[in-house]
């Protein structure tokens, strides 16, 4: 089945649902197109006062669907892929208002992505959360994201979770910061409308106000001269033997097999 990306309203609550039946909401390039679509819909509009971001049907999100991957032919596509990605995820952090990201279930890769660029994420204690490129596809996390995972971890867990390929859970993704809350799977949903419904009833100006400093203080912080290029990696590794045999052996459901080149 087709997956879509929409956006739901109720009085000042938004919420923008991820579906992708049978692959864990996985993302389509026509889903992250969509996700843009509701960024700018919430950007448009002056009665939501808070968002939600979440998935259907027991996960939040398994990344980006691999098969988006088998028509890739080198690394300009791969270029072209974290660029068009990457936009996304600035639009989704840009919004104005609060956004809550729901996490119920796995948190993976441009999952992951998507729910560290939310200002709150609160979890299920069924959840995980990780980017396991490094054991699977042999692919590349983009300068912003690494930075994103790095101010919301800490340096040291952000290195440790992209070279160890764990997964995390719940618990230890709130011990290390990521997570805000943990909720017991059953009262997940009772207690996001709860946040929702006390967020949306705050003064929007102060909220509009705390959002934008925390950006001006997090450009503040990362000012540099010579910003971080990361297109040289980028290509190294969508243009590889490595990650073409990374997305065979996931869609063949094998171990792959690494040659470093």
């Amino acid at each position: 089945m087709k997956g879509r990306v929409w956006l739901e309203r109720s009085g000042p609550v938004g919420t923008i649902r991820l579906s992708h039946p049978g692959r864990r909401n996985a993302l389509t390039l026509a889903m992250y197109d969509e996700l843009a679509a509701c960024c700018a819909e919430v950007a448009g509009s002056a009665e939501l006062r808070v968002v939600i971001i979440r998935g259907v049907d027991g996960a939040f999100a398994a990344g980006t669907d691999i098969g988006e991957f088998t028509g890739f032919t080198g690394a300009d596509d791969g270029v072209g892929y974290e660029r068009r990605t990457g936009d996304v995820l600035r639009r989704l952090a840009a919004i104005d208002v609060p956004v809550i990201a729901a996490v119920d279930g796995p948190a993976v890769g441009g999952g992951l992505a998507i729910a560290a660029s939310a200002d709150l994420i609160i979890a299920s204690d069924r959840s995980r959360f990780g980017v396991p490129i490094a054991r699977t596809l042999g692919n590349c996390v983009p300068a912003a994201v690494l930075a994103r995972l790095r101010e919301r971890l800490g340096a040291g867990p952000a290195l440790a979770l992209l070279i160890t390929a764990d997964l995390i859970t719940a618990d230890r993704a709130h011990q290390l910061g990521l997570v805000h809350q943990v909720l017991p799977a059953a009262d997940f949903d009772a207690g996001i409308d709860r946040l929702a419904e006390r967020v949306a009833a705050s003064a929007p100006l102060s909220l509009a106000a705390i959002k934008t400093l925390d950006r001006r203080l997090a450009a503040a912080a990362s000012a540099n001269p010579m910003p971080v290029d990361d297109e040289d990696l980028i290509r190294a590794c969508y243009g590889s033997r490595d990650f073409a045999e990374g997305v065979r052996a996931f869609l063949d459901h094998r171990t792959p097999v690494w040659e470093g080149r």
